[in-house]
């Protein structure tokens, strides 16, 4: 038992290493535990004709494939990688279920929870017409830190993926020389997030367990389940000022989560339920203020001027009866970049993007894969990819997807889009998902490169 939570696959990769945690586990527990975790489908293995299709949709024109059998495995061409005078830090802060349709400067919809959020937008590159690649938070941390959506027949992050090739982040950066943090405002191991961290090759990790009281909270208020937004942020300011050096650091937020909880009667924009809308608005109207606190703090330490702020959310709150992908995975996306002027896109964007922009704005040397490029870039061809279980989601700027992969279920499009652009789109939706599932059983999504 780990922190009350049983061992993992996950547990195994604790240093960060895929042959060191591969040299750990054994087949029998291996199997057991990855079995259980396995979405149930029929799946259609992909041809190389359909890889190289789906490479084509996925490396963009400035990299450069290191590993031949591993197409979607990347790097930017070294003519190519940006140079910063100094090693730029990184922040990125995934706030719980902040759905992009709360978001004002997003969605316009009149909720009025979203006033720091709102304002910080000016201040950066803020995507309107980003998504969530799945529902849950643990197919986020998947998608922002690895470019790797969930799809069936494939375990997900912290049950079984973590096995196959994937790009250690943590790992990448600390040989970059960066210190790597996480902080979780939940308990340490909900989800497996301190597993998750660790096998990334992040080095410093804190949970709720960890994390001192701050918040100042009315008598009679109930606590939340995975912790109070303005502690874990605060505490994350606490551990980058601990030690010097250019650092990579994550937050995961946790107070929007059911049963709804918020500090204070000031915080009570609506009518308070526990569990109804009111009571998850009032908690986003919470949250946003603790974004707001951590980022005027934050604009006090020396750190700040060189430091790439990346906010966005885990998924959305998700809407299963609406038919509108933006309804049940639309998140907001905003990069404060140091010398980047402000600007409001409508490009379609994914947290699976997030990484590839990273490594871009970094400029690293270590190769990654996934299926996101880097939106400091033009695209021939933005899409998102969207998985609901059963069914995926694809979305391009002419509209939207949703399909059974075995045919097409429902299209919103505009209204001129020609015929031959839906064919593109599902053809190039299975070609990824079709890809994706033959790559990870066949080892060959991602091998590190002999150094």
């Amino acid at each position: 038992m780990v922190y009350g939570k049983p061992l993992g696959l996950i547990d195994a990769f604790s240093r960060g290493s895929s042959e060191y945690g591969n040299l750990v586990l054994n087949g029998a527990f291996s199997s057991v535990h990855a079995s259980r975790r396995v979405k149930s489908a029929r799946r259609e293995k992909a041809d190389e004709r359909t890889i190289a299709a789906a490479a084509a949709a996925v490396v963009a024109p400035w990299e450069v494939v290191p590993v031949p059998e591993c197409p979607l495995q990347r790097k930017v061409r070294p003519e190519l990688r940006s140079a910063p005078e100094r090693k730029r830090n990184v922040v990125v802060v995934l706030l719980e279920s902040f759905g992009r349709e709360y978001v004002e400067a997003c969605s316009h919809r009149g909720y009025n929870v979203s006033p720091r959020l709102d304002a910080l937008a000016g201040e950066g590159v803020l995507f309107t017409n980003c998504y969530a690649n799945g529902q849950r938070s643990v197919h986020g941390l998947a998608a922002v830190f690895l470019s790797i959506p969930s799809v069936p027949g494939l375990p997900y992050l912290g049950a079984g993926l973590e096995v196959a090739g994937v790009h250690r982040i943590g790992t990448s950066l600390s040989r970059a020389g960066y210190r790597t943090i996480g902080v979780n405002s939940g308990p340490r191991r909900s989800y497996r997030t301190d597993a998750i961290a660790a096998a990334l090759g992040f080095r410093e990790y804190a949970g709720k367990e960890d994390i001192p009281r701050r918040q100042e909270v009315e008598p009679g208020r109930s606590q939340p389940p995975f912790g109070w937004d303005y502690d874990g942020l605060m505490h994350l300011l606490d551990v980058i000022d601990a030690k010097p050096g250019p650092f990579f650091a994550f937050a995961i937020t946790g107070t929007p989560h059911h049963p709804y909880s918020v500090p204070a009667r000031r915080f009570e924009k609506y009518p308070h339920t526990v569990h109804g809308l009111n009571g998850f608005l009032n908690t986003l109207y919470y949250a946003d203020w603790a974004l707001g606190e951590f980022m005027d703090e934050a604009r006090k330490r020396p750190w700040f001027s060189q430091t790439v702020f990346v906010i966005t959310a885990d998924h959305g709150l998700g809407f299963a009866e609406h038919p509108d992908p933006a309804r049940r995975f639309g998140i907001p996306l905003l990069l404060l970049i140091p010398g980047e002027s402000p600007a409001v896109l409508d490009r379609v964007a994914s947290q699976a993007d997030i990484w590839p922009t990273l490594v871009d704005l970094l400029g690293l040397e270590d190769a990654y894969a996934g299926i996101g490029r880097s939106l400091m870039r033009p695209a021939a061809y933005a899409f998102a990819f969207l998985d609901e279980g059963s069914t995926l989601v694809f979305v391009t700027q002419a509209g939207w997807m949703r399909h059974s992969r075995v045919r097409r279920l429902d299209l919103g499009l505009r209204p001129d889009t020609a015929p031959e652009v839906v064919d593109r789109m599902e053809s190039t939706a299975l070609a990824i998902d079709r890809s994706l599932f033959t790559l990870f059983n066949q080892n060959r999504f991602f091998r590190e490169e002999a150094r």
